[in-house]
């Protein structure tokens, strides 16, 4: 089957886990891939190319984040899950039979 010119293409909300530092939101940092949460069902492999989540993810994350900090003795922190737009497009390409793998 040739799946020469192949396309999909599409949108969807991706989530960013945040704490509130002040007045200014800063991104949660993540030190391990993917932190043991399960990626969506639907676009994780997507999301996870560009360091974004599922809310649920985002939000287990956020969380999870403010719990430690609370365990460490450190102020309450406010977190979310905040909202990005993802669009993509993934087009099939053929390569010619004589290219080296």
């Amino acid at each position: 089957m040739n799946r020469e010119g192949d396309r999909h293409s599409g949108s969807y909300i991706a989530y960013q886990p945040e704490y509130l530092s002040g007045d200014e939101w800063k991104s949660i940092p993540i030190e391990t891939s993917r932190a043991g949460i399960p990626p969506p069902a639907i676009h994780g492999g997507i999301s996870a190319l560009v360091d974004l989540y599922g809310k649920h993810q985002a939000l287990a994350l956020a969380h999870t984040f403010a719990a430690y900090q609370a365990a460490n003795g450190h102020m309450s922190v406010e977190v979310r899950a905040y909202p990005y737009r993802v669009n993509f497009e993934v087009k099939v390409l053929a390569i010619s039979e004589a290219a080296p793998l």
